[in-house]
């Protein structure tokens, strides 16, 4: 499936998860057909199949030949499922989702920083704290995240706050020149910090992914850094595994 058309699905299992969770389709109730849904959402009936196949797994609706689809649950409702297989993929995040600035400081590695992200003790940074925002008005955002950027590109302040879609990676390639090659994640299951809980309006200590990642252009060299800290029920990723043939 392309990036566009993953990001569509997405976006179209929201608003119809949305409309149950709001109670406009009750429990016991039949949602329209797939031609109907695909002209009220401007899409095609495939999009509507794979939007439905999402709520389906979510445990919302019971789809059956020649009955239909039927509401069964209200909730949890269903998180953002994103592939992390490439770089497109990763991008899905920005474009579906506005990024909101809420700090931008200076950032000195300390020893235990230095570690983690195995930089060297000292480097200086300018740290990005910004939330990724639901798709609709009244959703609570989707992540929280620390970017670390090089201080020596302060110029990427305002080209951030004026472009809240896009990636702050592919900011800094038109602004330095440099060309992303590479992005190495690190992903942990973790308890949500206190601190970053009351950004994301969830309690603190609730199971949370932790993602590191480290952006490189080419021989390694390091572009920028970032940590984003995800609800556990708003957000899941799937990764392909596939065999390679032997030589």
């Amino acid at each position: 499936m392309s990036n566009t058309a993953n990001t569509l699905s997405n976006h179209v299992s929201e608003l119809l998860a949305r409309r149950i969770s709001d109670g406009n389709w009750p429990v016991g109730q039949q949602i329209p057909p797939e031609v109907e849904l695909s002209l009220i959402y401007k899409c095609s009936r495939t999009t509507i199949r794979r939007a439905l196949n999402k709520l389906e797994k979510a445990g919302m609706i019971s789809r059956r030949p020649k009955i239909g689809t039927v509401v069964i649950s209200k909730g949890p409702g269903v998180s953002f499922s994103y592939s992390l297989s490439n770089f497109d993929d990763i991008n899905q995040l920005g474009q579906s989702h506005r990024r909101q600035i809420l700090e931008v400081a200076p950032f000195v590695a300390d020893r235990l920083f230095a570690s983690t992200f195995s930089v060297s003790e000292g480097s200086e940074f300018l740290r990005f704290s910004d939330v990724r925002l639901g798709m609709g008005k009244n959703d609570p955002p989707i992540v929280f995240t620390y970017v670390y950027v090089p201080s020596i590109y302060h110029g990427v302040v305002e080209k951030a706050k004026r472009e809240p879609t896009r990636l702050m990676v592919l900011l800094l390639e038109e602004l330095t020149g440099k060309v992303l090659q590479e992005v190495e994640q690190h992903i942990y299951a973790a308890p949500m910090p206190e601190e970053i809980a009351k950004h994301l309006n969830t309690p603190a200590g609730v199971p949370a992914l932790r993602i590191i990642r480290h952006y490189r252009e080419k021989e390694g060299i390091r572009l920028m850094l970032s940590e984003s800290w995800h609800p556990g029920n708003r957000y899941g990723f799937h990764i392909t595994i596939s065999r390679q043939e032997a030589i």
